[in-house]
């Protein structure tokens, strides 16, 4: 029978792998395949895409040879673009267990706990004094029709039936690997904690027999537990780390991992995890394969209490990461205006009849203009000091705006050579005479901050001379000046993608939601253009600046 073709927009949720033999089981569980679409030109993820029950469903795996949370932040944030109604994720692997919480072939499923959602990431947060380390990390938790379905998979008796008949659907499958089906001869073997591998071998073969710990036998073939996972970008594996981490959220972590906090903060999204090792120096591949399947089968029976109908009627991930930070920059913005000094205030001439200007509003200047569309004061406008209405000051005459339509955008390539007057520390007044005189703030500026030159600033962000930036940043250069494309050094940092100049600008307080003269702003950018871990960068921020 010849594969369906859907479109885009009919899918809804999003499976995530972070390993190929995780995508291969995720592909057996599909009820139906379906033909694949065309991607984007800014996506660069493989989808497989099918229906699993009444869901329409896009599985997704993480490059090759590439794990951690900033990856699968990249490859989610492509697929809420590509998939605009993707309602929540599902991310479906194998995870290290707690000795004392699970064994081997056991499922975790993230719970929330406290103040987090289920998941936290154990290498971000703020290191105390006496060794004390507190996260700041949290997972966005899934829709309440998903906290509402993993009640009732909880409570129904069910459950366990359900995931065993699809893993038995597997054993009829011939291109299945056998390593899926749980063999015989996998042993679930648990050394002490300050007992270490005895060599470079995978198996425990060589190992001290007498130092694994004896538990009481199973009477099942797994469990599904509900409990806090820890993740971060560090691969866990020694025993001594794992009961440190263990202790640190007292006593109750389930799993350790490596992919979900990259969703973190804006995707919501369910985390789970077939357990395949303890997270110790004894952990191999031999039950990855089971495990994975486990978490599989545990996935698809929770997408069949899942209702479709209510799914269909959430927000989608694209619109979660878009309110997200609209409401993050909203305070970020209130918080950054306040800090800054009292802008020029226009005073209206007497006895004029135009009608009431418009205010363009940045950090140290409102310019005023009756045009809606203009981005410039107007010519010879008097402009008057805010701490001083007697005091007017005029701006220099500019040649006419509709030399504004011809000035190169900055996606469009190189810009043009800059002069210390293609600064300002506002939207600028756009000249093609070089030798116009500096504005009413360039003058400001170089008053206040002799020791500055913008050209040279705006330099080293292009070459990412960290050293000069540092320096120009403690002469006194304003964090928001802009150049003649009404670009700020991080809009400037943004585009070329470097990560690090990127970082000390946000550390110094640079403004995430400052806009270009198109009136774009840097995260929609970034969004566009597919740069993800910019993304990232910005939106957390922007959480910073709300929490703080």
């Amino acid at each position: 029978m010849d594969e369906r073709q859907l479109r885009h927009d009919e899918y809804t949720i999003g499976w995530i792998c972070a390993l190929p033999l995780e995508q291969t089981v995720a592909m057996h569980m599909l009820d139906e395949r379906h033909r694949d679409l065309h991607n984007p030109a800014n996506d660069e993820n493989t989808y497989t895409l099918g229906k699993i029950g009444a869901h329409n469903v896009v599985i997704v795996g993480l490059p090759m040879g590439r794990i951690g949370t900033n990856d699968s932040a990249a490859v989610i944030t492509r697929m809420a673009s590509t998939f605009p109604n993707i309602k929540f994720g599902m991310m479906v692997g194998v995870g290290g267990g707690i000795p004392n919480k699970t064994r081997l072939g056991d499922v975790v499923i993230c719970s929330a706990l406290g103040t987090n959602a289920g998941v936290v990431q154990h290498d971000m947060g703020k290191a105390h004094a006496g060794g004390q380390f507190e996260t700041r990390g949290y997972l966005c938790g899934p829709p309440t029709a998903v906290l509402t379905a993993l009640t009732k998979f909880q409570a129904d008796p069910r459950t366990r039936r359900e995931m065993r008949s699809h893993l038995k659907k597997l054993t009829a499958m011939s291109d299945i690997d056998e390593s899926y089906l749980k063999p015989d001869s996998l042993e679930d073997l648990l050394f002490e904690s300050d007992y270490s591998h005895a060599n470079m071998r995978k198996d425990c073969s060589d190992c001290d027999k007498s130092r694994i710990i004896q538990r009481e036998p199973r009477l099942v073939d797994f469990k599904i537990h509900y409990g806090l996972i820890a993740s971060g970008n560090t691969i866990v594996k020694d025993a001594k780390v794992r009961d440190k981490l263990c202790k640190r959220y007292n006593d109750n972590l389930f799993c350790i991992e490596m992919e979900a906090a990259g969703l973190m903060n804006n995707f919501p999204c369910v985390v789970i995890r077939g357990i395949c090792d303890y997270a110790d120096s004894h952990a191999n591949d031999k039950w990855q394969n089971y495990a994975a399947a486990v978490a599989a089968a545990c996935t698809k029976a929770l997408l069949g209490v899942v209702p479709e109908r209510e799914v269909r009627g959430l927000q989608s991930i694209q619109d979660s990461i878009t309110s997200s930070s609209v409401r993050a920059s909203k305070e970020y913005n209130l918080q950054h205006q306040a800090a800054n000094s009292p802008p020029l205030t226009p005073k209206k001439p007497q006895g004029a009849t135009e009608p009431a200007p418009q205010i363009i509003g940045c950090p140290e200047a409102i310019w005023y203009n009756n045009s809606p569309d203009a981005a410039h004061p107007k010519l010879g406008e008097t402009l008057y000091d805010a701490n001083d209405l007697t005091r007017p000051q005029t701006p220099p005459q500019s040649p006419k705006l509709e030399n504004h339509e011809k000035q190169p955008h900055p996606d469009d390539g190189p810009s043009l050579p800059r002069r210390n007057t293609d600064f300002g520390s506002t939207q600028p007044l756009l000249s093609g005479d070089v030798s116009a005189p500096l504005t009413i703030l360039q003058k400001k500026r170089s008053n206040t901050f002799p020791n500055t030159d913008p050209a040279v600033f705006f330099d080293a962000i292009e070459e990412g001379d960290i050293t000069t930036i540092k320096r120009e940043l403690k002469n006194g250069t304003n964090v928001e000046i802009i150049d003649e494309f009404g670009r700020t050094p991080l809009w400037r940092a943004v585009e070329i993608g470097n990560r690090h100049v990127i970082q000390l600008l946000l550390d110094n307080d640079a403004n995430v939601e400052a806009k270009n003269l198109r009136g774009g702003n840097i995260l929609d950018w970034a969004l566009k253009k597919g740069k993800e871990d910019i993304v990232n960068m910005v939106l957390a921020k922007m959480d910073a600046k709300v929490k703080a």
